[in-house]
């Protein structure tokens, strides 16, 4: 992955992704993540399931 210096005061658009087993996105898992409520099972899902965040775009750089 490239490094990329952004400014600390921008507004980024992307979303969170999730991948499965063959590294494709799964958007069950990531609905499955983002309902979790009971700390337990939040803390469990962040250790399974890691996120990834995906920018595809710069909406504001603040000067």
């Amino acid at each position: 992955m490239k490094d990329i210096n952004l400014p600390s005061d921008c507004i980024l658009d992307g979303k969170m992704i999730m991948l499965d087993e063959q590294a494709k996105l799964c958007f069950k898992s990531v609905m499955q993540r983002f309902q979790a409520r009971k700390e337990k099972a939040i803390k469990c899902l962040t250790k399974s399931n890691s996120t990834h965040f995906v920018a595809f775009d710069v909406l504001e750089e603040v000067d």
